[in-house]
């Protein structure tokens, strides 16, 4: 029976294989048929370029002793005397992709903004200063609402360069330098392109001087400026005393044969003397480079310092700082970025489900949907604050910064340098308060996109210009200066007084200066002169020397975000209690904002006083300031109310304890009876 059972199962098994194969044979057609008439029909999506940069994968430092290339790719030997100057680009991408690293958030000025590279929400500008035209004007190519493109108040990317380069990472200049410029008085071919120099960023070496990359830049060194800054060598001279032979010469016509013709008879090119320092380089040619991934302050500080200015500051050295520094952390603890440097900013999350980024709420208050444990809050030992008092509602209506960062909000806003405004950074004897442009913080203002109250530093435009058609075009201070000495209107001697305070011009020159640029040929528009919030304009015949001023949406203050310094808990508005806020003399909502025309900070007794119109916190918010007084003053009586409401509720429960114990013994007779 056994073996007959085994001869019995024997077709079964071989039917059902059979089975299968004729079944599975045409399903394996028709799946491969679908397959490739699906991959006809939808593509497959394109496999991402990899990243070429090399990934040593530990956590340990990489230690960087690397060779040196030219601009050209070339290989530098320290010891040739004529060798040229080092290419950050050429040097780095060896192992990295500059490419990425060129559009990052520090780089990519002259980026057009795009999907792939947003403007974002509106940070510190460029600001265009002349104290003798009366001139601030902030500029960015990022397309941020109250601000111009270079090439709109007259700077080329030359000018640019030199103007506001020193406190750039560089990536500026044309790519091909035999172009032609639009500007005739660029010197590309001569200066070199100021590279992105990795190392102002990078660098863990204290002889890295980031202030002499900025007396390169003045010099027209650019090409050098990354030696010269690393200390790998010396230069001297200045490309800008070159002459134009200087630069190389054309490259060979090409004929119709193919042949070339040799270049014409030139000046042979000159250049500056570079002298390597033989003693960085070991045998093998190869120069250390002492690289961080995640640097010091240090290297942020030369571009990224406010100072406080004015009678009233008190010296640095009782200034504690930002908390979060004094607690040994870093810049690029928070601010982070991948290879792509789009570095991250603070921002704070809008929504729960964003609250596990790099920011006060991410690291502090965390997520609470979020069963994940970086998202929980705590991030870098962060504690989680209790807020004991304080109303949830604040929370949604403020940023953190709100209360914890900036100078303590006084009834009159401080006025303050920043290194990108005011060339903090170089020494000179002598720096005065009072340079162009006038910056004042704290202002709480709100967010353009959620919303909330945070603090902003505040600048007030102030230029020429013409309107048409309710955009008002500014003109450059140098066409000004040329209107004002053909309406006769005097212009200041020193050059010094220049960069100081703004101007208060008599009506008069106003007036004179106004008809002049209203007769410049080629002038659209009605002539104007902004500042202060205000547009001024002829009123009458030019001769009558009269103007008028009318409030308009160009001359509204420009403003941005205001993150560091951070004070502790203790420090924090509201720590007093509600009326650090909640009151009727709080900076808070009723501090007053300053004009460009600050008499105390410029000591000119005889300046007058301006009349904004934003004169306060409330105004700027645009708040019902009716209401807000009563909600202030209410908080004055706040300590009377609660004593008593605290006296009412205990009469009260006396009352109901006195008449339930009249009618327990009530009820008790009634059960007796």
């Amino acid at each position: 029976m056994h073996a007959r059972g085994k001869i019995t199962e024997m077709p079964d098994k071989l039917h059902t294989k059979q089975i299968c194969r004729r079944i599975a044979i045409p399903l394996l057609v028709i799946v491969a048929f679908l397959a490739a008439r699906g991959s006809a029909e939808e593509p497959a999506e394109p496999v991402k370029a990899v990243d070429n940069t090399l990934v040593s994968g530990s956590r340990a430092r990489h230690v960087h002793w690397i060779h040196l290339y030219d601009a050209g790719g070339k290989q530098i030997d320290p010891a040739d005397e004529s060798a040229p100057p080092y290419s950050p680009a050429a040097t780095c991408g060896k192992c990295h992709s500059v490419n990425d690293i060129n559009h990052g958030w520090h780089t990519n000025e002259f980026d057009e903004p795009s999907a792939s590279n947003p403007p974002g929400r509106r940070g510190e500008p460029w600001i265009l200063s002349d104290g003798a035209t009366g001139t601030q004007i902030p500029i960015s190519n990022r397309g941020w609402a109250g601000t111009f493109k270079p090439e709109q108040v007259g700077l080329s990317q030359w000018s640019f360069t030199k103007m506001f380069g020193p406190h750039t990472a560089g990536n500026l200049g044309p790519t091909d330098l035999s172009a032609k410029d639009a500007d005739p008085k660029a010197r590309w071919k001569i200066s070199g392109r100021l590279e992105n120099d990795c190392m102002i960023c990078h660098s863990n070496d204290n002889r890295h001087d980031q202030e002499e990359w900025g007396r390169q830049i003045e010099q027209e060194n650019f090409k050098w400026a990354p030696t010269v800054a690393m200390g790998l060598g010396v230069v001297k001279g200045s490309a800008k005393a070159l002459p134009a032979t200087a630069a190389p010469p054309p490259k060979p016509a090409e004929n119709a044969d193919g042949s070339t013709e040799p270049a014409p008879e030139e000046v042979k090119p000159k250049t500056l003397p570079l002298k390597y320092d033989k003693g960085r380089f070991d045998a093998d040619k190869r120069v250390f480079f002492d690289v961080a991934g995640h640097v010091s302050a240090d290297r942020c500080y030369y571009c990224h310092t406010t100072r406080e200015v004015g009678p009233k500051v008190a010296p640095r050295f009782e200034h504690d700082g930002d908390i979060h520094l004094r607690a040994g952390m870093k810049c690029t603890d928070c601010h982070r970025n991948g290879i792509d440097h789009s570095i991250s900013r603070g921002d704070e999350p809008t929504t729960p489900s964003a609250a596990n980024v790099i920011s006060c709420r991410g690291c502090h208050l965390g997520n609470p949907e979020s069963t994940a444990p970086v998202a929980m809050g705590g991030r870098l030992g962060a504690p989680h604050p209790a807020h004991k008092g304080l109303p949830p509602l604040h929370l949604e209506k403020l940023t953190c910064t709100a209360c914890h960062s900036g100078p303590w909000p006084e009834q009159q806003t401080q006025a303050v340098q920043t290194s990108m405004a005011h060339n903090l950074g170089k020494a000179m004897r002598g720096r005065r308060d009072d340079v162009l442009p006038k910056i004042v913080e704290p202002v709480f203002a709100r967010d353009d996109n959620d919303h909330r109250v945070g603090p902003y530093r505040l600048l007030w435009p102030a230029y020429w210009g013409y309107l048409k058609d309710g955009a008002v075009t500014p003109v450059t201070p140098v066409a000004v200066k040329k209107a004002m000495r053909a309406a006769e209107v005097t212009l200041p001697r020193d050059a010094n007084q220049e960069q100081q305070i703004i101007r208060q011009f008599a009506d008069e020159d106003v007036a004179k200066t106004l008809a002049a640029l209203a007769e410049v040929d080629g002038a659209t528009g009605t002539a104007v002169y902004l500042h202060d919030g205000k547009v001024y304009q002829l009123d009458g015949k030019p001769e009558d020397h009269k103007i008028k001023s009318d409030v308009h949406a160009a001359a509204n203050p420009y403003m941005w975000a205001l993150g560091h310094d951070v004070r502790p808990r203790s420090q924090s508005l509201g720590v007093r209690g509600c009326t650090d806020c909640h009151s009727t003399n709080s900076a808070f909502e009723f501090g007053k904002l300053t004009s460009n025309l600050d008499e105390e900070l410029a000591g000119r007794p005889d300046a007058k006083a301006v009349a904004l119109p934003i004169e306060n916190m409330l105004d700027l918010r645009r708040d019902e300031a009716g209401l807000a007084k009563a909600w202030a003053f209410s908080f004055g009586w706040r300590s009377v109310f609660k004593v008593f409401a605290f006296a009412t509720a205990g009469l009260f429960g006396l009352l109901l304890f006195v008449h339930g114990v009249r009618g327990l013994v009530g009820i008790l007779r009634w059960l007796q009876a």
